[in-house]
C-alpha cells in the first residue's frame, strides 16, 4: 500500500476521532481527549492513537483507561465515517511530548541556562538585495 494513501487514512482518522471525542463521547473526561498523531499499520489492521488531555488536573491513567474501553464505540463510528473494508484496531496511548517539553523547559529554567530560541526568527527570510553583492553593475543591470 502506498505511503500517500496511508497518510490520508491517518489524516482521516485523526480528524474524525476528533470530532467524535467532542460530540460523541458521553464521559466527560474523553471530551479532554486530543488526538496528537495517528499511525496505521501497513494492512490497516492496527491504528496507534496518541492522545493528549488539555486539563492538567486530570488523572490521565484513568482517561486513558476510559478511552480503551470505548475503544469499540469509536471504532464503530469510524467504520461509518470512513468507509474503509475494515477498520482498523484502535490502540491508544498517553502522548507525553507536552509534559516531557514542559520538564525540559523547567530544567532549564532551574539551572540558569535560557531556552533556545529560534534564530531564524530574528532573521529576515530573504536577504536584502544588494546589487553588488550579486555581481551586477547599478548603471547597466548586467553581470560583471
Amino acid at each position: 500500500m502506498s505511503n500517500h494513501r496511508l497518510e490520508r487514512v491517518e489524516d482521516n482518522i485523526r480528524s474524525s476521532l476528533s470530532g467524535l471525542f467532542l460530540t460523541e463521547a458521553r464521559d466527560p473526561r474523553l471530551r479532554l481527549a486530543s488526538v496528537t498523531s495517528v499511525k496505521v499499520s501497513r494492512d490497516l489492521g492496527v491504528a496507534d492513537v496518541a492522545v493528549s488531555f488539555s486539563d492538567p488536573e486530570a488523572d490521565r491513567d484513568e482517561c486513558l483507561e476510559a478511552l480503551t474501553r470505548a475503544a469499540g464505540f469509536f471504532r464503530h463510528h469510524l467504520a461509518q465515517r470512513l468507509r474503509l473494508r475494515h477498520t482498523p484496531e484502535l490502540r491508544f496511548r498517553l502522548d507525553r511530548g507536552a509534559e516531557y517539553s514542559e520538564r525540559i523547559e523547567n530544567l532549564l529554567i532551574e539551572t540558569g541556562v535560557s531556552a533556545p530560541t529560534d534564530a531564524r526568527a530574528d532573521s529576515p527570510a530573504v536577504p536584502p538585495a544588494d546589487s553588488s553583492a550579486a555581481g551586477l553593475r547599478a548603471d547597466e543591470g548586467e553581470f560583471e
